[in-house]
């Protein structure tokens, strides 16, 4: 699995189209970060002007569970 942290939300990260009109989240006495968890990352390629990515890198649909200890 991998993982991220923010001071950025994703709606902003879509929306925006430079960095500098990015909201910092992590600013002030309220602040905060965004913790992504992911699964799975797919390989690179998507055979939109190149190749695919590589069978064994690729994800299929179905049903994953993930699970992980802080301590």
């Amino acid at each position: 699995f991998s993982f991220c942290v923010s001071k950025y939300t994703d709606a902003d990260l879509w929306k925006c189209e430079h960095t500098a009109e990015l909201t910092d989240t992590s600013e002030g006495e309220g602040g905060y970060y965004t913790l992504s968890i992911d699964a799975f990352q797919r390989g690179v390629g998507t055979a939109a002007c190149g190749p695919d990515t590589m069978e064994e890198y690729r994800v299929r649909p179905g049903v994953y569970r993930l699970s992980f200890l802080v301590w």
